[in-house]
């Protein structure tokens, strides 16, 4: 929503909004004060009128250096400049379009090709690629800008993101072309603060040992404990020089929202539709075209919100956030076609913006209703639970049944705390290793199930782990109390270890009657 601006409020806008806002003014459209960790600045998203319906992001300057009058001025100038279809990035005799440079090599290398040759070439740029010979040769060399060869004029009536898909995939059989990663995509993100982690080779592929099927692991991470492993950026763009994927690995206030139109009724003519119900414009945001003919959206969050994965009324769009990550611009997708900016604000090192209040609304996860401690609820943190599922091989458990008969044991002895833990386990296995939003859904879903803690036991027992069970035998009190010798007075297992004050407590009433001293009081209930 608009607002309408004057200089007291944009004095004021970084005590009263939180980095990643967006203010809009209501007096020029597409100007915008971005508020960033130590600064915010005007901006102004605007389409460059030339056919091809390319929008582009424009810093005006600083609030702390250029005044709310000055910086409409510059907008209204600059909003004159994308009507003209000229880009004012760039000054236009810096960079020649591409008709410019097909005349110059005409002129240069014309001789040397042959007549039909040269004829060839020509027909191509005044017939297919007509739309892009006013494009400055910087923008066709990037794949997300100009509409893609072989497209018609009538496709510019739909969203830019569809139309610059290619129909047909980058390697063609017998075609003199090579897919490449290119790490320049990826300079926004290491910018902004992004973490990189290396993915495997975009072509490469495992054997599964039980089926014997080759799986696809380009979008897959290298190393199993991605989620914690310490990486550094300029290892990353080392792996990707060298040919690797490379993946982006989401924290607690990050949010990218992961549209697949393969998913989606309506194909990838329903994406901004399905986007607008939630509140979203990909125009406002930093957006990637996938390799797979989809979207992925940067924005931020509060970091102390929980959000869901997806809705259950809207197919297709996946929420991703902490303990996940997604493929970087630049790498190349299974299918052999590039992950490519759509649209990459010039101030994205401020920080990707702030999510939707009303997205925010959507994919808040509801909270768990307290469960009271009894019959084994709750008797294991997660961190043990990680540790439990560590003694045990997730390959075991590629049976429906055996595995659910473990996901509700787990869920009963953590109170429902630990799915991050047990998605981490299941994705272990190659052949689920892109399943987590599933498992993390059906993990939701589970409320009273009738297994306990014996089924994770026995699991647990099954695999050679039968010493990390707590055991915590009952003590039996001997009738004649005051014949039991100090030296052999000891609480028993289950006061040693504290589960309640209270335990701790009825001990100490029992040993007080008989006159027995005790000498292993914990310090904190002594």
């Amino acid at each position: 929503m608009a607002t309408k601006l004057t200089q007291a409020k944009v004095d004021k806008t970084r005590h009263d909004h939180e980095p990643g806002s967006q203010i809009y003014d209501a007096d020029v459209s597409g100007l915008r004060i971005v508020v960033g960790k130590k600064s915010a600045s005007y901006k102004l998203m605007g389409r460059i009128n030339d056919g091809t319906d390319r929008y582009v992001s424009i810093v005006i300057g600083r609030i702390d250096e250029l005044s709310l009058k000055s910086a409409r001025e510059r907008a209204k100038e600059l909003r004159m400049i994308l009507r003209r279809g000229d880009d004012p990035r760039a000054p236009k005799d810096a960079i020649p379009n591409l008709s410019e440079v097909f005349e110059r090599y005409m002129n240069t290398r014309g001789k040397e090709l042959s007549p039909r040759t040269a004829n060839w070439y020509r027909q191509k740029v005044e017939g297919s690629l007509s739309s892009l010979k006013k494009l400055s040769i910087g923008a066709v060399a990037i794949p997300a800008n100009p509409p893609m060869p072989g497209q018609h004029s009538s496709n510019m009536a739909q969203p830019f993101f569809i139309q610059n898909r290619p129909s047909r995939p980058i390697l063609q059989r017998g075609a003199d072309m090579t897919v490449t990663v290119n790490p320049d995509l990826m300079d926004p993100l290491a910018d902004a603060g992004y973490t990189l982690i290396s993915l495997h080779h975009w072509d490469a592929k495992a054997k599964c040992p039980r089926t014997g099927k080759l799986r696809i692991r380009g979008k897959s991470p290298i190393h199993r404990d991605w989620t914690k492993r310490p990486y550094r950026n300029a290892d990353a763009m080392k792996h990707a020089a060298k040919g690797g994927n490379v993946g982006v690995r989401l924290t607690t206030r990050d949010v990218v929202v992961d549209v697949d139109p393969r998913n989606l009724d309506g194909g990838r003519k329903a994406m901004l539709p399905a986007l607008k119900g939630l509140g979203l414009d990909p125009d406002y945001f930093p957006t990637v075209l996938t390799g797979g003919g989809g979207l992925h959206l940067y924005m931020v969050k509060p970091a102390r919100l929980s959000i869901v994965d997806g809705l259950r009324d809207v197919s297709g769009i996946e929420f991703k956030t902490f303990g996940r990550q997604v493929v970087a611009p630049g790498s190349v997708h299974p299918s052999g076609k590039p992950y490519v900016w759509s649209s990459v604000p010039d101030d994205l090192w401020l920080g990707a913006p702030r999510a939707p209040e009303k997205l925010l609304r959507l994919i808040r996860r509801p909270k768990r209703p307290i469960i009271r401690s009894g019959q084994g609820i709750g008797e294991h943190p997660p961190e043990e639970i990680a540790i439990i599922l560590g003694k045990l091989d997730p390959e075991d458990f590629r049976d429906h049944d055996r595995w659910l008969q473990l996901m509700m044991a787990c869920h009963h002895a953590s109170a429902g705390a630990a799915q991050q833990e047990f998605v981490e386990w299941c994705t272990a296995d190659p052949l689920y290793s892109s399943d987590g939003p599933e498992i993390a859904y059906r993990w939701d879903s589970l409320n009273r199930h009738g297994v306990g803690l014996g089924t994770l036991y026995m699991f647990m027992r099954d695999a050679g782990a039968a010493h990390l069970i707590d055991r915590r035998p009952r003590f039996d009190f001997p009738d004649d109390l005051a014949n039991l010798e100090v030296a052999q007075c000891e609480p028993p297992l289950v006061c040693r270890r504290l589960q309640s004050k209270q335990r701790w407590n009825l001990w100490k009433k029992v040993t007080e009657q008989t006159d027995i001293r005790l000498k292993c009081a914990p310090a904190q209930f002594g």
